[in-house]
């Protein structure tokens, strides 16, 4: 972790308050101000009950913004649980399958 505040340069303010407001998405309007707080002197433990999150979370958004800057507090392409295709029942697949040996016949 390693960082016990973030400090902004105003253009980096000025970045991070335009995307504490106008983001489309909660959770990167929540980072955003996040940050700015921690400019502002808010220290980890506080920002984390502030936010209702772990301190190792906050930790993370700073270690982000540190190494990737604003695209650091992206929520990261591919991350998370894969979605299980269930849209086709089994019988039907299985069906499929077997017409498919069918043909092949």
């Amino acid at each position: 972790m390693g960082y016990k505040f973030i400090k902004l340069t105003s253009e980096e303010e000025l970045i991070l308050e335009q995307g504490s407001k106008n983001h489309p998405k909660s959770y990167f309007r929540k980072r955003c101000a996040c940050i700015l707080l921690s400019n502002r002197g808010y220290d980890i433990k506080s920002l984390a009950a502030l936010y209702q999150t772990r301190i190792n979370t906050i930790g993370k958004w700073f270690t982000n913004w540190n190494e990737r800057g604003i695209e650091g507090l992206q929520i990261i392409q591919g991350r998370g649980r894969k979605a299980s295709l269930s849209i086709v029942p089994a019988e039907l697949v299985q069906d499929i399958k077997e017409s498919q040996l069918i043909v092949h016949i």
